[in-house]
C-alpha cells in the first residue's frame, strides 16, 4: 500500500516561493511506502493505467480515469520539467533550492539503500544477550557498507552511460548526486564507492602547513608520550608549498602518520580548496572511516580515542562541540538562516544560534565523525564550504567553516550530536586566586561525562606574535560557559571575572598539564628561548 503525504516541495522547487502559501491539494511532492523517511517510486501495477514500461516517479499521481490518452505527454512533460529543474546551476544564494535539492538527495539515498544500521533503527532477537546484539549489530553494519560499495559504483560522472540498467531513483539520485558534488569525480575517485572503499578504520586526521607546523609536532609527541594514543594519525594539506618535504620528515619515527596531499583530489575550480575550508573536504579524503578531525594548535590532555565511547557519537556517528557565549540578539547569521532553513532537527532548534541567544554555536577545533554513517551529512557541508559559496555567501553570514558543520548536517536531514557539555574558558590568572579580576587563556572543552578534554590555541599566550617572544601560558584555571554574555577583552583572549566563579584545576589534570609544559621548556617545539643581544 502507497502512503502519500505532504512534505517540502521537493518536485516543486523551481516554481516561485509564493506557491508555498497556497493549496497543493492537487499534489503530491513527496512519496514513501511504509514510512516518511522512505521515497519510493509508486507501485505502476496499481495503477488502471499501467502499460509496463515507465520509469516516472509521479505520472501516476495526475492521471485520472478519463486520461490515460494523454499518458505519453503528461509523461514526457514531468520528466522534461524535473529534468531542467535539477540540472539548471544554482546561484551561490539560492539556498532555498539547494536545501530542496539535498533534502531530495537525502531521501532518494534511504529509498536506494536505507540507513545506517544502528541501536535506534535495528530489530534484535529478544532472546540474544548485550553483547550479542553488539557483535549482530556490528556485523550487519560491516554488510551494509560492503553492499553500499557496490551499490553506489553509478554515482559518478559516466553515470549517462549505464542509464539503461538503472532505475527510475537511480537516476533521479544519479542527476540530483552530479548537480550537487560534480567536483568529487574524475581525479582521484571514479565514482563513490572509491571513497567509501578507502575509507577504512579509526584514526586522526590533522590539517596543517608549515605555518602551524611546530603545533602539529608538539601535539602529536604529547599524543603519543603523554597521552599514549595510538591511533594513526593523517596530516592533510595542500601541496609541496604548503607543507615542505622537510617538515614532513621530522615526523618520521612517531608513527603510524601519513601525509594526504589533497591538492588533486577533487575539482579545485569549484572547491578552492584553501584555510578554513579545506576541513570538511578533508573528511571526504581521509583515509580514515571513523576521525577525529582536530586542528593543528590543540592541546589534549586525555587520550582522544574515548571520544569513539561517547554515547552521542554511538547514537549519530558524529560528536561536535560547543563555541562560547557571544553576542546575544538577532545577528546576521540567524536572520539568513531562518530564509531558508525549515523544521530544524531537534538539537538545531535547541541551539543558542537558532534561539537568537549566541552567534557563535560551534567550536569546529576538534570533529569526530563516522564517514560512512555521516555521508550525506559530510557532503552538504562541503557544499557549503564551496569556493564561490563560502565566499559570496556564507562566509559572509557566519565565521568561517565551523557553523557549516551542524548547518550542512541539518539540510541533509541527517542527525548529529552537539556536546551537552558546555564550552570553557581556560587559562592563568592574573593575580593571586583571591584577588585575581582576569584569566586569559583559550576555550576548551570536557568529554561528555564532565571531565576536562581539550583546548584550542596550544600552550601560547599569542600565536601571532614573533617566535622568539612566544611566552607560554600557565594554567591555572577555569570557568565554564553559563549561556549568557560574559565580559571579554577586545580580542577575547582576556575573561574578566568579576561575577564568575572559576574552577581550579584538578591535581591530575595539571599533573599532565605541567609534563606537557616541561617538555615544551625542554625541546621547544613551539617557543624558541628568548635570545639576547650580545
Amino acid at each position: 500500500m502507497v502512503k502519500l503525504y505532504k512534505s517540502r516541495e521537493y518536485f516543486l522547487y523551481s516554481f516561485n516561493e509564493q506557491t508555498k502559501d497556497h493549496n497543493h491539494d492537487d499534489v503530491v511532492d513527496s512519496l514513501s511506502v511504509g514510512n516518511e523517511d522512505d521515497l519510493s517510486f509508486y507501485n505502476n501495477n496499481d495503477h488502471p493505467h499501467y502499460h509496463g514500461n515507465t520509469n516516472s516517479t509521479l505520472i501516476n499521481l495526475f492521471l485520472g480515469d478519463n486520461e490515460a490518452s494523454y499518458y505519453d505527454d503528461v509523461e514526457k512533460s514531468i520528466q522534461q520539467f524535473f529534468l531542467y529543474s535539477v540540472q539548471h546551476p544554482l546561484k551561490s544564494e539560492q539556498f532555498v533550492e539547494l536545501r530542496q535539492r539535498v533534502e531530495l538527495h537525502t531521501k532518494l539515498w534511504y529509498s536506494i539503500f536505507g540507513k545506517y544500521p544502528a541501536k535506534s533503527n535495528f530489530t534484535f532477537s529478544s532472546s540474544s544477550s548485550s553483547l550479542q546484539q553488539q557483535q549482530q549489530l556490528q556485523q550487519e553494519q560491516y554488510h551494509y557498507k560492503q553492499n553500499l560499495i557496490k551499490a553506489t559504483q553509478f554515482l559518478s560522472l559516466n553515470w549517462k552511460k549505464k542509464s539503461s540498467s538503472l532505475t527510475g531513483n537511480q537516476k533521479l539520485l544519479a542527476m540530483l548526486h552530479e548537480s550537487l558534488y560534480s567536483w568529487l569525480y574524475g581525479f582521484q575517485y571514479s565514482s563513490l564507492s572509491d571513497i567509501l572503499k578507502t575509507s577504512q578504520g579509526k584514526g586522526i586526521v590533522i590539517c596543517s602547513g608549515d605555518r602551524y607546523f611546530k603545533y602539529v609536532k608538539s601535539t602529536i609527541i604529547t599524543l603519543r608520550t603523554l597521552l599514549h594514543c595510538q591511533l594513526p594519525i593523517e596530516i592533510i594539506f595542500m601541496g609541496d608549498e604548503d607543507l615542505s618535504l622537510s617538515n614532513r620528515k621530522q615526523l618520521e619515527g612517531w608513527g603510524p602518520i601519513y601525509f594526504t596531499d589533497i591538492s588533486n583530489t577533487f575539482k579545485n575550480s569549484i572547491v578552492g580548496i584553501e584555510g578554513w575550508a579545506i576541513k570538511p573536504f578533508a573528511l571526504i579524503a581521509s583515509r580514515f572511516e571513523e576521525i577525529i578531525l582536530m586542528d593543528a594548535d590543540v592541546t589534549y590532555i586525555r587520550n582522544p580515542e574515548i571520544l569513539f565511547e561517547e554515547e552521542g557519537y554511538k547514537a549519530t556517528g558524529t560528536f561536535f562541540f560547543k563555541d562560547r557565549t557571544l553576542n546575544q540578539g538577532q545577528h546576521t547569521g540567524v536572520k539568513w538562516l531562518k530564509t531558508w532553513m525549515v523544521d530544524p532537527l531537534p538539537p538545531t532548534k535547541e541551539s543558542r544560534f537558532w534561539k537568537e541567544m549566541s552567534e557563535h554555536e560551534m567550536d569546529s577545533s576538534t570533529v569526530v565523525v563516522h564517514k560512512t554513517r555521516a555521508l550525506l551529512g559530510l557532503l552538504a557541508v562541503c557544499k557549503f564550504n564551496e569556493y564561490h559559496t563560502r565566499y559570496d555567501v556564507v562566509y559572509r553570514k557566519v565565521l568561517g567553516d565551523k557553523e557549516t558543520f551542524w548547518m550542512g548536517f541539518d539540510m541533509a536531514r541527517q542527525p548529529y550530536h552537539m556536546n551537552r557539555q558546555p564550552s570553557l574558558f581556560i587559562g592563568e590568572l592574573d593575580g593571586k586566586e583571591d584577588t585575581a579580576k582576569e584569566l586569559c587563556g583559550h576555550v576548551g572543552h570536557l568529554t561528555g561525562d564532565g571531565k576536562l578534554l581539550y583546548w584550542n590555541g596550544h600552550l601560547v599566550k599569542d600565536k601571532s606574535i614573533s617566535l622568539y617572544a612566544i611566552q607560554l601560558l600557565q594554567f591555572d584555571a577555569y570557568v565554564l560557559d553559563n549561556g549568557y554574555e560574559k565580559k571579554w577583552s577586545l580580542d577575547l583572549t582576556c575573561l574578566s571575572l568579576n561575577n564568575e566563579k572559576y574552577t581550579q584545576l584538578h591535581s591530575e589534570d595539571k599533573k599532565i598539564i605541567d609534563k606537557i609544559l616541561e617538555e615544551e621548556k625542554k625541546f621547544h617545539y613551539v617557543a624558541e628561548p628568548i635570545k639576547t643581544r650580545e
